[in-house]
């Protein structure tokens, strides 16, 4: 990923030319490595227990490569974490990865990743898992964290957790139900979403109840299936096939129903936009997501557009004048814009969105610092956080007035191009 920015870098040059000097160099670390994430839960052969997996899925563009022989060379540590309801950590798993690339194309590629897998075996609770991803390189850290509860593992009639995977990707990457898809999103409307799951009932009939809505909440559709159990855990492949559902995203509901007894669970999946990045999921969203780097007239001519596929056409143009490739399909500029939008929604939210943030703004035009200090016990009793850019020699002061973790600017920043504004 630090190889993309370095012309994400040229692009916030047209933001800001006074900053010239820092746009033209060769090279920069944006520091922390990203990752998805998947925690899902299932039974174990200890009854008592239950199983959960974490999938972590590594980018070759999140991670720092060396040149290594003919080759290159990239390592990292991951830390797994799991904390009980009291913050009390119970369990912690260690270890190191290296990775080998033939070719430097291979090293930025965004296709290209790593899969990691670690079970862990649980009494039904409340958990925090968290994971930790350093580039042993950069010595940067990324990190992420998941709360689950496996309390529903005591009931009689359980369905666990839904990944979507490839049934057509297993045996030969060691996955016997199939590979698993991080983070679930579609990529062809032709496509069929596979969802592993796995049901626990006692013997005798059940049903299997499946809906799938809109992000506006409308039913797309219903299913119901009855089928006999003979008291054993029963693993499912659900298949379904969105044709044109008029949606960027939508969810599976499943419930399982057993004698009264009711089970549900649900998972998210999201619709690639053709010619756009897997990290937008809404439109109108996206084009507010904008506000930082876009003319304020720009905007609102996208906002105002006539129809959808107007405005999907307008904000295509926008990105596809600034993509660095314009001769592969991906745009690396984009893709890492909303990357950094994604991750400031994970981390800087409050009583708005990361993105509305200061903090999140900074670090959307920014990247991560280069050094973060932290005051809480300063004379006039605010906490203060001091983000440093050494490269550009910029430092910004956030201040939380409030006690509440709503950090603002000590002085306001206004973005050169972009209104700043809605």
């Amino acid at each position: 990923m630090s190889k993309i920015f370095n012309n994400f870098i040229i692009f916030i040059f047209l933001i800001n030319i006074s900053e010239a000097q820092w746009f033209q160099r060769s090279k920069i670390d944006i520091g922390f490595p990203f990752f998805y994430l998947a925690t899902p839960a299932y039974f174990s052969a200890n009854t008592d227990q239950v199983k959960l997996e974490v999938y972590v899925k590594i980018s070759h563009d999140a991670i720092q490569f060396l040149k290594y022989g003919s080759g290159f060379k990239a390592e990292y540590e991951m830390t797994v974490t799991i904390l009980d309801s009291e913050d009390s950590q119970i369990l912690e798993d260690i270890f190191k990865g290296t990775v080998i690339a033939e070719k430097y194309s291979e090293t930025t590629s965004k296709k290209l990743h790593i899969m990691e897998t670690r079970t862990f075996y649980l009494d039904p609770g409340k958990y925090k898992i968290n994971v930790k991803l350093m580039d042993l390189d950069t010595r940067k850290t990324g990190r992420k964290t998941h709360n689950i509860d496996l309390n529903r593992f005591k009931k009689d009639v359980v369905i666990s957790d839904l990944l979507m995977i490839n049934p057509h990707k297993k045996d030969v990457e060691g996955f016997l139900d199939g590979y698993p898809i991080l983070p679930p999103v579609l990529t062809d409307r032709d496509s069929i979403v596979y969802l592993y799951s796995e049901l626990k009932v006692s013997e005798g009939p059940y049903t299997l109840k499946t809906k799938v809505t809109s992000s506006k909440q409308k039913v797309i559709s219903e299913e119901i299936v009855e089928a006999e159990s003979h008291g054993e855990i029963i693993q499912r492949i659900i298949e379904y096939k969105p044709l044109d559902i008029g949606t960027k995203s939508f969810k599976v509901e499943i419930e399982l129903e057993q004698d009264g007894n009711i089970s549900k669970t649900d998972i998210l999946v999201k619709m690639r936009w053709r010619g756009l990045t897997s990290q937008i999921s809404n439109l109108d969203e996206a084009i507010s997501q904008l506000r930082y780097i876009a003319p304020s007239n720009e905007i609102r001519a996208m906002k105002k557009a006539v129809s959808s596929k107007k405005k999907e056409q307008l904000f295509k143009e926008f990105w596809k004048k600034r993509d660095p490739t314009p001769k592969t399909t991906e745009n690396e500029l984009m893709d890492e814009y909303y990357r950094r939008v994604n991750f400031a929604n994970e981390r800087y939210g409050s009583f708005r969105k990361g993105w509305e943030t200061p903090r999140g703004m900074i670090f959307i035009l920014f990247g991560p610092p280069d050094d973060i200090e932290t005051n809480l016990f300063s004379p006039d009793g605010k906490a203060y956080l001091k983000w440093s850019y050494y490269v550009i020699n910029r430092t910004f002061i956030f201040v939380d007035r409030n006690g509440f973790g709503d950090y603002e600017l000590t002085k306001p920043y206004y973005p050169t191009i972009g209104s700043g504004i809605n």
